[in-house]
């Protein structure tokens, strides 16, 4: 979803039977595209590219990986994969050096160059600490999954829970503040 002009974007993901699980990347958009016209694409998870190289599979949301590329069109060159690992297995996958990364660990555990790391850990790579690979991004046993997102260091800071539309950490901290003055929460979703 691109939300442009006019137009302000709420969700609560709800589930009947389990827990909602999800995971979303917003994106700021460059100042020159703010008052662009919404555009939205709907692309089920059976639409997104999915490639499979031993005990590694990688499903492509944006960009390209393993030969694949996304379908989903975006105003900044970024990579966004799942990938997910069946068993014991080291994958290489380039970033280009003028991006920043991170990687979200679902689940399992491994290891992201030399450091060890566990589900629900991020690891953020740097043009400073990347040249052009994630080396040895999983070495461990099964049922493993990890996100790589990448992107040119013009889309700015990475943060969590932070507004579309704003552009620094202040901003969005004020605006989550009036939000929760104006909107008082309710209930809670568990």
């Amino acid at each position: 979803m691109c939300p442009g002009r006019g137009i302000v974007h709420s969700e609560m993901p709800a589930s009947r039977d389990a827990p909602a699980v999800g995971l979303q990347l917003w994106l700021n958009l460059p100042a020159r595209l703010k008052m662009t016209q919404p555009r939205y694409q709907e692309i089920p998870a059976s639409g997104l590219p999915r490639v499979k190289q031993g005990n590694v599979e990688a499903i492509v949301i944006a960009g390209e990986a393993m030969g694949e590329k996304a379908a989903v069109f975006t105003n900044h060159p970024i990579t966004y994969v799942h990938f997910l690992f069946s068993g014991p297995a080291t994958h290489f996958h380039a970033i280009p050096s003028s991006h920043n990364a991170f990687v979200y660990v679902i689940s399992g555990s491994g290891r992201i160059g030399d450091e060890a790391v566990e589900a629900h850990s991020v690891v953020l790579l740097t043009v400073f600490c990347l040249a052009t690979e994630i080396e040895d991004m999983w070495s461990s046993g099964g049922g493993n999954g990890v996100y790589v997102e990448a992107g040119s260091k013009g889309i700015g800071t990475v943060m969590q829970h932070m507004e579309a539309r704003t552009k620094t950490k202040r901003k969005a901290s004020a605006d989550d503040r009036n939000r929760d003055l104006l909107h008082p929460k309710q209930e809670s979703y568990h």
